[in-house]
């Protein structure tokens, strides 16, 4: 026999052997030691990994990236009367990693439960901060819709048409990608919301770093806003820059404080369809006061006011990005013509 041979014999019932204690070793109960040890790298690896996931994700304004979505729902809506609207409060941050696209089409999803389904109603997408953790926010997003619909209300699904209720099948299963599920209240109209947690970006949107306006306080604004949901939205950004806002929505009331010879204010919001209340006697009350008009858009509808009157259009839905530039702007407008603020 070989030395080869034998060498080869030698070397098979060595690894066998060799097989065999690992074997065994691998089915012994390990020592608690070498358990909380596995435990620990098992717990490092997966924060390791959470932390991979989430820095593969674009940074993302999340505000700015719905507001597309929203214009389109509201300009889609108008066909059947109804009115979108964007409440992501000015407060909030808004660089995130995130999966804009996936959010998009959750928000979609259970805007169109209602859209669908009803006609000459506001429908309201709401941020809501639930949750602040070091590196994290966790949402509550709802969607409101002034008008219920819903007669059957243990069951949902069942007042909806074959259309939405797709629609609402696809918010489930997103809702339930992000650990959450979608939620029915039935108060004051219907609530639709579910829950996401976004992870914040180190990078900060400051807004107020870019506002111009020196005594905000001294600064009044009135709105003339029909529309409640609108106007809430609209006067507490207002309030939180720090603007003087009055508290009525009524045109009636907004026109005598326009035409009142003591009291100025410094800007009127209104909605474009209060536009044909202005008279001639109102628009030389603008122009002499030197009152800033900023027309609340929701069509493409021309603007037909004296060209004398410094008008800003505000298109809803809108950023808060473009609330403070006309804000700025009236600001700058007034104190080009004598008036310190």
């Amino acid at each position: 026999m070989s030395f080869a041979y034998i060498f080869i014999i030698f070397a098979t019932l060595y690894i066998v052997a060799l097989g065999g204690f690992y074997f065994i070793d691998k089915f012994k109960k390990p020592n608690k030691t070498v358990i909380k040890k596995d435990v620990t790298q098992t717990t490092e690896s997966s924060k390791i990994s959470e932390s991979l996931e989430a820095n593969t994700l674009p940074k993302v304004d999340i505000a700015g990236g719905l507001l597309f979505l929203v214009s389109s729902l509201n300009e889609d809506a108008q066909t059947k009367g109804n009115y979108v609207l964007l409440d992501y409060d000015i407060a909030y941050p808004r660089l995130f990693y995130a999966d804009i696209e996936t959010l998009t089409k959750l928000i979609d999803a259970i805007a169109q439960i209602f859209l669908l389904n009803v006609s000459n109603s506001t429908v309201t997408i709401k941020f809501l901060l639930s949750n602040y953790y070091k590196s994290n926010i966790r949402f509550t997003i709802s969607v409101h819709c002034d008008h219920d619909f819903f007669t059957v209300k243990s069951t949902p699904r069942v007042n909806m048409n074959a259309q939405s209720r797709k629609y609402y099948e696809t918010a489930i299963a997103l809702a339930e990608k992000n650990g959450s599920s979608i939620r029915f209240e039935f108060d004051h109209g219907v609530r639709v919301s579910t829950e996401i947690s976004l992870r914040l970006c180190g990078d900060k949107l400051d807004l107020m770093k870019s506002f111009k306006i020196k005594n905000p306080k001294n600064f009044s604004a009135l709105v003339a806003e029909p529309n409640l949901y609108a106007f809430n939205i609209l006067k507490k950004d207002l309030e939180f820059i720090g603007i003087d806002v009055k508290p009525s929505n009524e045109w009636g009331i907004v026109k005598r404080h326009i035409e009142d010879m003591i009291f100025r204010p410094n800007v009127v919001f209104i909605d474009e369809s209060l536009l044909r209340e202005i008279d001639g006697a109102l628009s030389t009350l603008l122009i002499e006061k030197k009152i800033a008009l900023v027309v609340l858009k929701t069509t493409n509808a021309a603007i037909n006011l004296n060209p004398k009157i410094r008008v800003w259009t505000l298109v809803q839905p809108y950023l808060s990005d473009t609330l403070v530039r006309i804000l700025n702007e009236a600001y700058e407008f007034e104190t080009q013509n004598g008036d310190k603020i």
